[in-house]
């Protein structure tokens, strides 16, 4: 009899197998839910297409701060656009607090044109780069 630990080992080479075999009957190189650690079968490939890195691991993370102190909105190991979570991040805040926050700080992902409009129309200020092609300074700017 196996031991528990080598049982969901065998479990994860199983379904690693059956990933690689479906990939190579349908001559892809990508599946849903792709495992590529035995010993972290819970770890996803998150393609960036960085220079430095095309590819990163680990968990996403999206964290709301307010007076020093940070509450996590969603913790994921799955490969996603985190753009999709800002409504829910906004909502959650006015259901926490009563009120919208009044000002959200994102990078490029979060700051799309629809996440731009819906933020507006709910009065939170934006801090982050501008759309369009980089300011002739290279500062930040709020809108």
């Amino acid at each position: 009899m196996l031991e528990k630990r080598d049982r969901e080992l065998m479990e994860t080479i199983r379904k690693v197998y059956n990933q690689q075999k479906l990939m190579y009957e349908n001559r892809t190189h990508q599946c849903q839910d792709r495992i590529v650690n035995l010993f972290q079968p819970h770890v996803r490939p998150i393609v960036r297409g960085k220079d430095k890195a095309k590819t990163e691991f680990g968990a996403k993370i999206n964290i709301s701060e307010v007076n020093g102190s940070c509450r996590i909105d969603r913790f994921s190991w799955d490969a996603y656009n985190e753009s999709t979570d800002v409504k829910m991040q906004v909502e959650n805040f006015k259901q926490t607090y009563g009120c919208y926050p009044r000002v959200f700080l994102g990078d490029q992902i979060f700051l799309t044109r629809e996440n731009r409009k819906y933020l507006k129309e709910k009065g939170v200020k934006i801090y982050g780069k501008p759309l369009g092609g980089p300011p002739k300074n290279d500062s930040q700017t709020a809108s």
